[in-house]
């Protein structure tokens, strides 16, 4: 899959879902590189808001990870 096939449906699920996380893209879009695409995303013009996010896990463990949405 080329990288324009990525990023076209990276913005196609931000647009039906608001936001995309790592996870989000390795599992529903098959998209390992989720940051790297992000950023020639925003290369091309598109103004993309990134947000931390933590949470605790099953274990009870803090986990890290990135959130990004279209900025408006």
């Amino acid at each position: 899959m080329s990288k324009a096939t990525q990023n076209s449906k990276i913005l196609r699920y931000l647009e039906e879902h608001g936001s995309i996380t790592p996870w989000e893209a390795q599992t529903r879009l098959r998209i390992m590189r989720l940051a790297a695409r992000i950023k020639e995303i925003e290369g091309g013009g598109t103004k993309i808001q990134h947000e931390w996010v933590r949470e605790r896990d099953e274990d009870g463990e803090i986990v890290r990870y990135m959130r990004y949405r279209k900025a408006v």
